[in-house]
């Protein structure tokens, strides 16, 4: 989309947090690894303060692999174990995530040239509604499916946002983290107390 970076072009490196490996075009080296304040090691690795998907902070040591533009966009398809799926670079509504992210391990890191970081939404709390389902009508003479429709569940939800910013086109560079962004309490009761359940959304974003 016009104004957002190009995810193949623009790419200049990406950290896995499940292989400790940080992927980088060789000429860019030197400013992804100051992008995230990573600390030489007498081994040749690089000690870095990074945060989890739930932006908790995590110290870990990382492996620098220099590649090719093909490899790289590879390797951030190879998508790691701590996403759920990946999206396209788009502003549309965040993926969801099944709760399976984890504070044990660093989150996923897209690196950008020609890139800067442009706020996008603030952090907000929203009011106790009633939750819906979305469900697909099927057309009973073709069996095809049809409109989405909205329907009741009988439960109350109230969704709590926190403020991030996306990698645009710019003159600098700009660093995407994975990480949630919103979270959607789900309660049986009118007035939200007592929550049981909940829907976790995230995104590459960047602060």
């Amino acid at each position: 989309p016009p104004g957002m970076v190009h995810p193949y072009n623009d790419l200049i490196g990406f950290l896995d947090p499940m292989k400790k490996i940080l992927f980088v075009l060789p000429e860019y080296r030197t400013n992804v690894l100051g992008m995230i304040n990573a600390q030489a090691l007498a081994n040749g690795n690089y000690h870095i303060n990074s945060m989890t998907v739930n932006s908790k902070p995590i110290a870990y040591d990382i492996a620098v692999m220099p590649v090719d533009q093909r490899i790289l966009f590879d390797e951030v398809g190879k998508k790691p174990i701590n996403e759920k799926k990946d999206e396209p670079k788009t502003e549309s509504e965040p993926a969801e995530l099944d709760a399976e992210f984890t504070d044990k391990s660093g989150t996923a890191c897209r690196f950008y040239k020609n890139a800067e970081c442009v706020k996008i939404a603030e952090s907000a709390k929203g009011e106790c509604l009633p939750d819906y389902t979305w469900i697909h009508t099927v057309d009973p003479n073709t069996g095809s499916l049809g409109p989405t429709v909205k329907f009741p569940t009988g439960k109350y939800e109230q969704c709590e946002s926190f403020g991030y910013g996306l990698c645009k086109k710019g003159k600098g560079f700009c660093v995407e983290m994975n990480k949630v962004i919103a979270i959607c309490y789900i309660s049986k009761n009118k007035d939200c107390a007592k929550p049981f359940n909940s829907r976790i959304s995230y995104r590459f974003c960047c602060q």
